[in-house]
């Protein structure tokens, strides 16, 4: 007897969209009821293993808390600690052991719980100090380079006297700031204590942007490559000092140097 019924359902397993002509009707297909029941039992399955697995996961702390004397071994399923640290803790004494034999060791469990009882303890956090961050501008501090030229000391130096100090740095596009107050007070009292008087700070003093060429106006004078001239730099013995991204040269080596230059290979002509 068939049935006048048309109703719009969605298939519980595929999702689509069918025409079922019971109201119990739960899939479009036969295929999906299949797979719908092999699903299910695969699922049965799978729950049950699970509920196997935690029983046999369950059962050793089951056995433990039954018992008063433990193993090792137990004792690290009681403690979750690892065998090494159970071992140590024996050894130095802390924890109360009798030896029966050889790997007879055994742990009143009542010893176990008042170990742990004794020796848990709430560690205190430490506060971090929050410092209020200054932000420096070019009216409150100095650059690198105006540093080494103001105090007449090498970059290196610096470096390593803000380090040594903790001094604060700060990145300003591409220039490094550090506080005005805090140069002009620790390292003018570094220098007064201290004086610089080795040749490199000596030459370094002397050595005045105004007064200088940069490597590219050296490279321009001579028509060389930077290598080139760093090699004529070299050999001729010709001090320079580095200024910011830029390497200075004194203009009267160069002039010197320049003249000699010429007048050699108009001789050579």
């Amino acid at each position: 007897m068939s049935s006048n019924i048309r109703v719009n359902k969605v298939c519980e397993y595929c999702g689509k969209d069918y025409e079922a002509r019971t109201t119990t009707t739960r899939y479009c297909s036969s295929k999906c009821n299949s797979r719908a029941y092999k699903a299910l039992k695969r699922g049965a399955k799978i729950e049950e293993v699970k509920k196997q697995v935690q029983n046999i996961r369950s059962f050793p702390l089951a056995e433990i808390n039954a018992r008063q004397l433990l193993t090792v071994k137990q004792a690290c399923v009681f403690t979750g600690m690892g065998k090494n640290t159970i071992n140590y803790w024996i050894n130095s004494g802390k924890l109360p052991s009798c030896n029966l034999g050889i790997r007879q060791t055994r742990i009143l469990r009542e010893d176990l719980e008042r170990f742990f009882k004794s020796s848990v303890h709430m560690v205190p956090q430490k506060e971090k100090q929050k410092t209020a961050m200054v932000i420096l501008d070019r009216d409150n501090a100095y650059t690198i380079s105006e540093i080494c030229v103001k105090f007449g000391v090498s970059m290196s130096f610096l470096r390593n006297f803000c380090k040594v100090n903790n001094i604060e740095k700060q990145a300003v596009g591409r220039e490094t700031l550090i506080a005005k107050t805090v140069i002009d007070e620790l390292l003018k009292n570094h220098i007064d204590n201290k004086p610089l008087i080795n040749e490199e700070i000596q030459h370094e003093r002397i050595f005045d942007p105004d007064e200088c060429y940069s490597i590219k106006e050296v490279e321009a004078i001579f028509g060389l490559s930077p290598s080139n001239v760093y090699g004529i730099l070299l050999k001729n013995r010709i001090e320079k000092q580095r200024y910011g991204k830029s390497v200075l040269v004194r203009k009267r080596d160069i002039d010197d140097l320049y003249k000699a230059y010429r007048s050699r290979t108009s001789r050579e002509k």
